[in-house]
């Protein structure tokens, strides 16, 4: 295994009463130097793991990547138990974890790209007088979103943004880590993942005004929508009805709306830009007159795929099919075209009390839905 004194590793192959048969020095490019009496030693393991199996892990990563962590496949294989990687056997069991650690610090990194779907590019310029102009152009790289299927790392070219403003993009982008820009971008100039080119104009006959940039205080600032999509199937998977697990990344709570006279009956009108690929549910939770408490759980409302026309109205299917769709269906929008979604649960239990939740999901963090003038009708 490996021991650990002040900055330097050292390889040891056997343990007495109190001491250590020691085969290398120095270990895993470390310095060899001397020690003085009494100095504390630590075992270089985690849990169990020789921390030569998990430090300076590159491509590791298991899928799923999540939208706020992803995890590490470290070296497993049939070796002593202490983790040691010199030393083969298959005699010993596939290496695991012996216990659960939080660990982490000032001394601890991990490389990671940022993806972004708005991008402003902040300067600080001067443009004196009439005649002279600053533009800018970005060149990005394409990007994929947290379950998304679009392919990463692709050149997507020089387009126009207005500085100092937020800019929309189409598709998501990203800045690579340096690792992945060594290895992923060598057609592109630098192997830069990110350029922004400023370009000066100047009408001035005498050529003797020009723009000024200050580029001490040159950044790019970069946005990216919260959106996942965790759950395909809403009848079958009840965390959605949960304010714990729910697993959407991007989730609307109302405050709880106290009525003045019980209603058995809830409505939901909204307006909403939904583009392709996007998708949102609505839910409820109501407070009968006599509970003690709001039960934190929230319930589908029913949906168009679960609802039938009758001479009474619309009447649920099966209850326990519940979609959180609308009453009806409702095209995506065009670009700025809001269309007005409604909800309704009817036949419920008396309640004096209610909450709406809203869960948005998709597979495209540039293109998500967005709402305004969202009403809630309670009646009996």
């Amino acid at each position: 295994g490996l021991v650990k004194i002040g900055d330097e590793l050292i390889l040891y192959q056997g343990t007495g009463s109190g001491t250590l048969t020691i085969a290398n020095r120095g270990a895993l490019g470390t310095k060899s130097i001397e020690h003085s009496i009494n100095k504390s030693v630590e075992k270089y393991e985690i849990g169990g793991v020789s921390l030569s199996r998990i430090s300076g892990i590159t491509t590791s990563i298991v899928e799923p990547i999540e939208i706020d962590r992803y995890h590490l496949k470290i070296d497993r294989t049939n070796r002593s138990t202490d983790g040691d990687l010199t030393v083969g056997s298959d005699s010993y069991p596939q290496l695991s974890f012996n216990d659960e650690k939080l660990v982490g610090g000032d001394k601890v990194s991990a490389t990671q790209n940022f993806i972004f779907d708005t991008i402003i590019p902040s300067y600080n310029v001067l443009s004196p007088g009439e005649e002279t102009n600053v533009s800018a152009r970005i060149r990005t790289i394409t990007a994929t979103s947290v379950d998304g299927t679009e392919v990463s790392f692709n050149d997507n070219g020089f387009e126009r943004v207005q500085i100092n403003q937020p800019n929309a993009l189409n598709s998501v982008r990203m800045i690579a880590s340096d690792v992945n820009e060594r290895e992923y971008l060598t057609a592109l100039p630098r192997n830069k993942s990110l350029t922004t080119a400023i370009t000066f104009d100047s009408t001035d006959e005498n050529k003797m005004l020009s723009p000024i940039l200050y580029l001490d205080s040159a950044a790019s600032i970069l946005n990216i929508n919260r959106v996942n999509k965790p759950i395909t199937d809403f009848t079958g998977d009840n965390r959605v009805n949960s304010v714990v697990d729910d697993p959407h990344a991007s989730v609307y709570y109302s405050e709880i709306v106290n009525l003045e006279n019980p209603a058995d009956s809830l409505k939901v009108i909204i307006a909403a830009e939904r583009p392709e690929g996007a998708d949102f549910r609505v839910l409820y939770t109501t407070r009968k007159a006599d509970s003690a408490e709001i039960e934190q759980s929230y319930e589908l409302f029913p949906g168009y795929d679960n609802l039938k026309q009758t001479t009474e109205g619309l009447l649920v299917v099966d209850e326990s099919k519940n979609s959180g769709l609308p009453d009806r269906r409702v095209s995506t929008s065009r670009d700025g075209e809001f269309l007005e979604y409604e909800f309704t649960a009817n036949n419920l239990d008396l309640f004096n009390s209610y909450g709406i939740k809203i869960v948005v999901s998709g597979t495209n963090q540039a293109a998500t839905p967005r709402f305004t003038d969202l009403r809630v009708i309670a009646i009996r």
